[in-house]
């Protein structure tokens, strides 16, 4: 059973997981894989469990005022805030936010950019779920990409991550160019009432709280019972 266990002190995190991880806003976390690779884009990325689950499951630890840049998947993503507080911002150009906390748990639909962001005063914890034991690529904005480039940081038409201030694009392979105006237009985008239904908060749990007794409440939160 030791190969299914995840201790929090034996996970080992990277400090550059994606192309923006050198931004202001981005540098400052840390980003692990507990259950399968994720979408981290990071070749050494430590994989605690790496035997597919059906799903994955990993965590970011990120410092005030950090967090990601804004991206879509093609799998579905769930958040669960362990601690601190969070601002989630989605759109292609983040217009829309919440604020999310403790116990707080919120899915994100896939087709749509987002973002998030530690607004607490301390470093805080998220706990990371992606669908399918395959996570699929991260697109992100174009202005991502550039901004990320001006550090050395690009990604190569197959997404592998590469620092160009020390490497050069191996043969046969070429950089990954943003993607177009038009094809920003093709990803969803939700007002923050539509998106609502997609957020559990702590505080309202009594509404979903089940009763099994012995003084255990279930809570039913995703999926039908």
């Amino acid at each position: 059973m030791n190969n299914r266990i995840a201790k929090f002190e034996d996970l080992v995190p990277s400090t550059l997981p994606f192309v923006e991880g050198k931004l202001e806003g981005h540098k400052d976390r840390k980003n692990f894989s507990i259950v399968g690779p994720g979408v981290a884009e990071d070749s050494k990325q430590f994989i605690k469990i790496s035997m597919a689950h059906g799903y994955n499951l990993g965590a970011v630890i990120a410092k005030q005022q950090n967090g990601s840049g804004l991206h879509s998947h093609t799998t579905a993503e769930v958040f669960l805030i362990y601690s601190g507080s969070w601002r989630f911002y989605w759109g292609a150009e983040g217009k829309e936010e919440i604020i999310l906390n403790a116990g707080d748990i919120i899915s994100m639909p896939t087709n749509m950019f987002r973002a998030f962001e530690n607004v607490g005063k301390d470093e805080g914890l998220i706990f990371v779920v992606l669908g399918g034991d395959d996570p699929g690529i991260i697109t992100w904005v174009p202005d991502v990409l550039k901004k990320a480039k001006e550090t050395g940081m690009a990604l190569l038409n197959d997404n592998s991550l590469i620092d160009l201030s020390t490497n050069k694009i191996p043969e046969g392979k070429k950089l990954l160019e943003p993607i177009s105006y038009d094809e920003i237009k093709k990803f969803d985008d939700y007002k923050l009432n539509e998106l609502k239904r997609f957020v559990s908060k702590f505080e309202n749990r009594s509404i979903y709280e089940n009763n099994l007794g012995n003084g255990i409440n279930m809570i039913q939160i995703l999926g039908k019972e």
